[in-house]
């Protein structure tokens, strides 16, 4: 009888995957990616009784494309990381099988969205909805919501946020400085006015470790139960990062922001000018100046990825 997962070598199909994977002539940051986002699928799948390579079929991976895109609807995913990945699934399925294997197009089988560096439409999470949510969750996750929203952090930025320091170095500074859990590992710092600290404090009171992660989880079962939170309570965490930025260019330029305002493509920097009582020129220029500071606030430091959030 045939060995399980292709005779890749083990029962086990994030371990069969990673044998796979070493043998391929890729980098190792394209194993090591490839590998991790094989086994977010993996955890998708198993609660459906998939538990070996022999019964995934094209129609599985399109129904977990089809999940990531409800992830992207909710603003919790980019539709690019979406996109890689269903890559991945392909990448492994395809070797895993001899090439036998026939792709699934994230855009059009899974009907993942394509990327745009312009929001059409507001993610950001209304406060009444943040206090609906609030009140779904268990006070972690609950704490960890508040610190996304009036910071702008990324889920895994406020899951490895170290809010004991973070609260000493806001009261010191009136900044905290994001080290863990930054895309590309980038350093940043944010600010923190002094009517914010209460929110630092309610965090920390819950790190019983050198994050918000509980002592007794790794970061990848922690980051699972909470998801399976966000996804009975409605609602994607991305939301509240969507939230912060709206509200700072509001801060920044001291009108609405493109989205809200409606304000679409080139009536963006009439309508500052008619709003402020100001030429375009001088609204173009409080608006890159203000872009430019926000962008390095969320830790893209590109201006127009704002316009993901802002319009």
């Amino acid at each position: 009888m045939a060995s399980r997962n292709f005779g890749l070598g083990s029962r086990d199909m994030k371990f069969a995957a990673g044998l796979l994977l070493s043998k391929l002539d890729i980098s190792f940051s394209s194993r090591s990616g490839i590998g991790d986002r094989w086994n977010v699928f993996v955890d998708w799948a198993k609660p459906q009784g998939v538990n070996k390579m022999e019964k995934i079929d094209r129609a599985l991976v399109v129904r977990y494309g089809g999940y990531l895109q409800t992830l992207v609807a909710k603003g919790d995913m980019k539709p690019a990381t979406a996109q890689v990945y269903v890559s991945a699934v392909n990448t492994v399925m395809d070797n895993a099988t001899g090439h036998r294997w026939e792709s699934v197009s994230p855009t059009k089988d899974c009907g993942i969205s394509k990327r745009s560096h312009v929001a059409t439409e507001s993610k950001a999470m209304p406060e009444a909805k943040h206090q609906a949510v609030q009140a779904k969750v268990d006070d972690r996750v609950a704490a960890m919501l508040e610190l996304q929203r009036t910071f702008g952090l990324r889920f895994k930025e406020s899951a490895l946020l170290d809010a004991k320091a973070a609260l000493k170095e806001a009261d010191a500074k009136g900044t905290i400085t994001l080290t863990s859990g930054t895309k590309g590992g980038r350093k940043r710092t944010v600010p923190v006015p002094r009517e914010t600290l209460a929110v630092l404090a309610a965090a920390a009171k819950f790190q019983d470790g050198r994050s918000m992660v509980p002592k007794a989880m790794t970061y990848a079962e922690f980051r699972k139960a909470c998801y399976n939170q966000a996804y009975a309570a409605g609602f994607g965490f991305h939301q509240e990062r969507h939230h912060y930025a709206q509200r700072r260019y509001t801060e920044l330029t001291g009108v609405p922001s493109p989205i809200q305002a409606g304000w679409a493509g080139r009536q963006r920097i009439a309508g500052m000018a008619a709003y402020l009582g100001v030429s375009k020129a001088v609204a173009t220029k409080i608006d890159t100046t203000a872009r430019l500071t926000l962008s390095k606030e969320l830790g893209h430091n590109r201006i127009e990825v704002t316009r993901v959030y802002t319009g």
